[in-house]
């Protein structure tokens, strides 16, 4: 087996280093802390308009008119009873509780109209 030879001289060439990045130079100018002078007031300048109202306003012949209360439908655990009544009477069948809820659904609303 041969053995390395550690007495050669092998030539290398040094790389210097990467030079460090230098930071931006940021030019910084000192505010005033003094409040300014007021502006002067032109006497001739348009005066603002009077305050406007930001509520749309109705249509005249609809002004004055009653408001239909919205009418309130049934309460979620008012279908849900309904529904499993409905789930029960027809014995108890899996697999058609979307039926049941919508069908528990439209006799509440018919019931209360």
């Amino acid at each position: 087996m041969a053995k390395p030879n550690n007495n050669s001289t092998s030539t290398q060439k040094s790389v210097p280093a990467p030079a460090a990045p230098t930071a931006p130079v940021v030019e910084v100018k000192k505010i005033s802390t003094t409040a300014a002078a007021p502006m002067p007031v032109d006497a001739a300048a348009p005066k603002p308009a009077a305050a406007v109202s930001a509520a749309p306003t109705a249509p005249a012949q609809l002004q004055g008119a009653p408001r239909a209360e919205p009418k309130a439908g049934p309460t979620s655990e008012q279908i849900a009873s309904r529904a499993y009544e409905i789930f029960q009477a027809r014995g108890g069948e899996d697999g058609r509780h979307h039926d049941d809820w919508l069908q528990a659904e439209r006799e509440l609303k018919l019931g209360k109209q």
